[in-house]
C-alpha cells in the first residue's frame, strides 16, 4: 500500500517539476567492497575513492583507484568511520565517534584527539580551518588537525551535523536538539570564536550550504512539532527564512559553480525511497535525478574535483553512485556563452532530430550519439547543409532500447544534450 505521505511527496514534486525536460542526471552504480556497509565517503583530487564502513561486519576505510573495480583496506579495520574529509595536500582525516584520526600511509593512522564525552560525527575543512561537530558542541583546529579546541558548548541532546563557509572568516553550522526542540542555524563571523543563532529552531537540521551569491541554504529532515522536512533559504535583507521545498527530508546539499543546487533526499524518516534532485533556476523548479539510482534514500552527495556528482545511499542498501557526466560547466566542456543541444521527439522510436545553435559551431564539428555506458551508436561530421538547417535527423529504428546522450565536439570542446530515451 502507498502511504499518504508518499502520495503527498509525489504531488509536491509534480508541482515543482519543470514543464520542459531539462538536464536530468543519469547514474552509474559503483561496486563496493564485499560485506561493507558504507556510511561515509570522500573523493580525492586524482579521482580515487575512499569509503568509511560501519564496524560490523568489517568496518574501516577502503580505497579504490579504478572507480570501484578493486578495493584495498587502508586501516581502522573494525571501527565505524562516520566521516571522511580532506585537508590541504590531499591529507585525509576521519571521525570514529569520540576520536579523530589522520591518515599517514599504508594502513597506519594517527589519533589526533580523543574526547570521551563527545560523539564527533562530522568534519568539515573550511578556509584552512577544521570544524568538527556531533553531540555536545563544535570543536576547531587551526593548524591542519594537529590541535583541537572547543568553540561552542552544547548539551548531550544537541547534534551539530554540518558546516559551510560564507567568506574567509565567516561560516555557518546547523544543529538539532532532539529533546524538547531548539537548535537551529548558527552563524559565525570570526572563524568560529563566537556563534549567533539565526533561526530554524525546532527543525531537525541535517545539512547546510552557501550558494554563489552568499545565500545560506539549510536542509531539514523533520520538525519537532509539525514533522515536515524541506529546504530553506535565509533572506538576509529581512532576517527570516524562505521555504524552497516543504516536504522531502533533505540529507545533503551541494552547489556547483553555475549556482545549480543539488539535494540528496529521503521520502520519509522510515522509508528507503528517495534519490537526488536539482534546480538550475535558484530553487524555482526542481528536476528529479533518479535514473539508475534505484529509488534509494541518499545520505550524502559530493561534487568531486573533476566535476562529477557522487551520491551515497545508506541503510538498508548501502550503495555508491556516480553521475554519468560532469555537473559543472567549464571551459573544456562548452562552446560559446550559452550553447544548447535539443533532441526530439523524446522518447524516440524511429527518427531523432538534433537541433543546435549554429552560431556556436564551426566546420569540423562532430556530432555523436552514445549510450550512457559510453558505446557510440552514431557519429558524423557536420556539413554546410547541416549548419544552414541548424539540425540533423538520425534514423534510430535499429538502435538498442535505452538511454543515450547526444554530443557535439569541436576542437576538443564538447556540449552534450539531456538524456534521450530510445524505445523502438
Amino acid at each position: 500500500m502507498i502511504s499518504k505521505s508518499y502520495i503527498s511527496l509525489i504531488l509536491v514534486f509534480w508541482i515543482f517539476l519543470p514543464t520542459v525536460a531539462s538536464s536530468q542526471i543519469v547514474w552509474e552504480q559503483i561496486p563496493l567492497p564485499d560485506s561493507v556497509k558504507i556510511i561515509s565517503f570522500e573523493v580525492g583530487d586524482n579521482g580515487a575513492l575512499y569509503v568509511g564502513a560501519y564496524h560490523t561486519p568489517k568496518g574501516g576505510v577502503y580505497k579504490s583507484s579504478n572507480n570501484g573495480v578493486t578495493w584495498e583496506n587502508i586501516g581502522l579495520y573494525g571501527k565505524s568511520v562516520y566521516n571522511l574529509e580532506f585537508a590541504n595536500d590531499n591529507q585525509l582525516f576521519e571521525t570514529s565517534s569520540s576520536r579523530i584520526f589522520k591518515y599517514l600511509y599504508d594502513d597506519l593512522w594517527e589519533e589526533k584527539i580523543h574526547m570521551p564525552t563527545w560523539q564527533i560525527k562530522k568534519l568539515k575543512y573550511l578556509n584552512t580551518t577544521f570544524f568538527g561537530g556531533g553531540y555536545t558542541g563544535i570543536i576547531r583546529s587551526v593548524d591542519e588537525g594537529e590541535n583541537w579546541e572547543s568553540v561552542l558548548e552544547g548539551n548531550s541532546a544537541e547534534f551539530y551535523s554540518d558546516f559551510s563557509s560564507i567568506t574567509e572568516d565567516s561560516m555557518c553550522a546547523v544543529c538539532t536538539n532532539w529533546v524538547g526542540g531548539g537548535g537551529g542555524v548558527y552563524l559565525s563571523g570570526d572563524n568560529g570564536d563566537n556563534w549567533t543563532n539565526i533561526g530554524l529552531e525546532d527543525f531537525y537540521l541535517r545539512s547546510v550550504a552557501v550558494d554563489c551569491t552568499g545565500n545560506i541554504l539549510a536542509g531539514a529532515m523533520g520538525h519537532f512539532y509539525t514533522g515536515q522536512g524541506g529546504l530553506y533559504r535565509y533572506n538576509k535583507s529581512i532576517g527570516n527564512w524562505d521555504t524552497l521545498l516543504y516536504y522531502p527530508y533533505i540529507h545533503s546539499i551541494e552547489i556547483n559553480e553555475n549556482n545549480d543546487i543539488y539535494l540528496g533526499y529521503k521520502l520519509s524518516g522510515s522509508s528507503d525511497g528517495g534519490g537526488v534532485m536539482h534546480s538550475e533556476n535558484n530553487g524555482e523548479t526542481w528536476i528529479l535525478d533518479t535514473i539508475g539510482i534505484d529509488n534509494s534514500a541518499v545520505d550524502e552527495i559530493i561534487i568531486s574535483g573533476n566535476n562529477y556528482l557522487y551520491a551515497m545511499g545508506g541503510y538498508p542498501k548501502f550503495r555508491l553512485y556516480k553521475s554519468s557526466i560532469p555537473v559543472n560547466v567549464n571551459e573544456n566542456q562548452v562552446i560559446g556563452d550559452k550553447p544548447s543541444v535539443i533532441c526530439y521527439p523524446n522518447p524516440a522510436t524511429t527518427n531523432l532530430t538534433i537541433t543546435f545553435d549554429n552560431q556556436y559551431f564551426t566546420n569540423n564539428t562532430i556530432v555523436s550519439l552514445s549510450s550512457i555506458i559510453g558505446e557510440t551508436a552514431y557519429k558524423k561530421t557536420l556539413n554546410n547543409s547541416d549548419f544552414e538547417n541548424g539540425s540533423i535527423s538520425i534514423d534510430v529504428s535499429s538502435f538498442k532500447k535505452g538511454t543515450y546522450i547526444a554530443s557535439l565536439n569541436n576542437n576538443g570542446k564538447t556540449i552534450s544534450s539531456n538524456k534521450i530515451i530510445i524505445t523502438n
